[in-house]
């Protein structure tokens, strides 16, 4: 049987955002590089995700800056690309099935994600906006935040 094309199951429609840490003393030299040096807009970030995480807009992408503490030095999804696609579950399926390393799909405020790594063991986030706005309880991005800190 013939594998049907990735065409047909998914499709990459673009970055979403660029997400770099930075050492968390650094804050008012990143802000001043990304803001005022640059010249990129900052952005409000949802009431959800963990402070002081600054959002920058470089034309029609995000670029999220999260702050990197000794504690948390270690998470591989603190620097990441993040995919928008279309069928997330065709996808996370395909790679799979090709022995590719992805995590779980889950529910996040933006829509539905899961992380992948590429041959090169780079971290790669997939994600499939919602369709309509939805405001998740917060509950529901606690979940989300524990799911990042275990990939």
């Amino acid at each position: 049987m013939t594998e049907p094309s990735l065409a047909t199951l998914a499709a990459v429609m673009g970055v979403h955002h660029v997400q770099l840490s930075y050492p968390a003393h650094l804050q008012a030299q990143i802000e001043r590089f990304y803001g005022q040096l640059l010249g990129l807009p900052r952005v409000a970030g949802s009431s959800c995700a963990p402070a002081p995480v600054l959002r920058y807009m470089a034309g029609s992408q995000r670029l999220d800056l999260v702050p990197r503490t000794a504690a948390r030095h270690a998470c591989e999804c603190q620097g990441h690309l993040a995919l928008r696609v279309a069928g997330l579950d065709a996808l996370h399926q395909r790679l799979l099935a090709h022995g590719a390393t992805a995590l779980a799909v889950v529910q996040v405020y933006e829509g539905m994600r899961f992380y992948a790594k590429d041959p090169a063991g780079n971290t790669l986030e997939l994600l499939q906006p919602a369709v309509t706005e939805i405001s998740l309880p917060c509950m529901g991005c606690m979940a989300a935040r524990r799911a990042r800190r275990n990939c």
